[in-house]
């Protein structure tokens, strides 16, 4: 987004970031509390395609996932290598007083 402008990947990114506690899993733990998303255990892509009404590629659903953790950097928003049963990525967003912190530095 730095020439200003909102490209497809951006629209797939803000509806991650939107759905990211429903689609995901909640989390209350010593750790604090949390919501994880992961890319292929909890089924970003076809949350997307439904949302979207169209397919989407794995690629294109990837490339949303670093948008939108590049878009939130700084923020408590972190993006993660999953393992085999969670997919290629897992965004974790922490919570303070249990409201999330996104914020965008764009």
């Amino acid at each position: 987004m730095t020439d200003g402008r909102v490209y497809p990947v951006h629209e797939r990114a803000r509806k991650i970031a939107l759905n990211l506690a429903d689609w995901g899993t909640k989390i209350n733990d010593a750790y604090g509390k949390r919501a994880r998303l992961r890319s292929v255990k909890d089924n970003v892509k076809t949350h997307l395609e439904a949302v979207f009404d169209r397919s989407f590629q794995w690629g294109e659903i990837y490339r949303a996932m670093e948008k939108l953790a590049d878009i939130a950097e700084g923020s408590q928003l972190r993006l993660q290598v999953g393992n085999r049963d969670e997919g290629k990525y897992v965004l974790e967003l922490r919570f303070n007083d249990g409201r999330p912190t996104i914020t965008e530095n764009r």
